[in-house]
């Protein structure tokens, strides 16, 4: 009747048992503060159920900051950026100025904000030059304990990313645990 099951086992120590559960019946809680990670059919079986047609050519990563719960689908699967690694340009961008204790001067702030606004190409290749091309925003990425981004030289766009990593950034980035308080602001913005 539309309803996604689970087959579950289970012991203790002098008994091992199985059963089946409903996926919407389903909750769980991590360890400590450690996220959880879960199926995509765990929060929408009709949108696991459609992902499921499309195959390898989708990946899915969500984060619930409140639950500090991961639904996925393919999450680990490297597509090709395109126009997204924007805001990873754009947060390595605050993050070597930061560095630089310095705050972005008037034609970088509108560099950033044509490249993210308008989805400017132009402006986010002079970021990247100033960065420090692939490079640079892998050496963010590491610094940050981010995998699963291989940027590309010169040619931004072309450089792949997992889902995982996408929301992982961004997950960082609206936690606060990367960039000030003002450049986060601005690049939350």
């Amino acid at each position: 009747q539309g309803t996604l099951w689970y087959h579950v086992q289970w012991s203790t120590p002098k008994s091992a048992n199985s059963g089946w559960v409903s996926a919407v019946d389903i909750t769980f809680t991590t360890p400590g503060k450690v996220p959880a990670k879960a199926s995509l059919d765990t929060l929408s079986p009709r949108l696991a159920s459609y992902l499921t047609t499309i195959g390898s050519s989708a990946g899915v990563s969500l984060y619930d900051i409140t639950r500090q719960r991961y639904y996925t689908y393919n999450s680990t699967t490297p597509f090709i950026v395109a126009s997204s690694i924007k805001v990873p340009i754009m947060v390595a961008f605050f993050d070597m100025i930061e560095q630089q204790r310095r705050a972005p001067n008037d034609n970088e702030m509108s560099l950033l904000t044509t490249m993210i606004e308008n989805s400017n190409n132009d402006s986010a290749s002079i970021l990247y030059d100033e960065i420090g091309d692939s490079a640079g925003i892998n050496t963010y990425f590491q610094k940050i304990g981010i995998t699963g981004l291989n940027p590309e030289d010169g040619s931004w766009g072309y450089s792949v990313i997992t889902p995982q990593a996408m929301v992982d950034l961004l997950a960082l980035l609206q936690k606060g645990k990367i960039l000030t308080a003002n450049d986060r602001a601005i690049a939350l913005n």
